[in-house]
């Protein structure tokens, strides 16, 4: 009688196959953004032939809001740019509520 085919799953070495692929992207790394490039086509390529139709204006709509937001994001959190504050700087400020809570906690008997 043939093994069962999550008997062969179990037998894998995964953790050779996770070597090879770290190794696998290391290299693609290395090759810089021309092979990044690449990829992303090759991707957009395979979603074509999937679904000749994609994206639709709406798609590209959705994704353009989606970039936009995801932008914004990462512009607020940017190290190095300062915005203007409206609160004192934390030094000055009282502990939070949360720390002055802490101080009233007794150990356990």
């Amino acid at each position: 009688m043939p093994p069962h085919p999550a008997a062969a799953l179990l037998s894998k070495r995964w953790d050779l196959l996770a070597e090879y692929k770290d190794h696998y992207w290391r290299e693609r790394k290395q090759l810089g953004l021309r092979e990044a490039l690449r990829v992303v086509d090759s991707l957009r390529t395979q979603a074509q032939f999937f679904n000749p139709s994609w994206p639709t204006p709406e798609d590209r709509e959705a994704d353009l809001e989606t970039h936009i937001r995801v932008s914004a994001a990462l512009a607020r959190t940017a190290p190095g740019k300062t915005q203007p504050r409206t609160k004192p700087p934390r030094s000055t400020r009282r502990p939070s509520r949360v720390t002055r809570r802490d101080r009233r906690v007794r150990k356990a008997r």
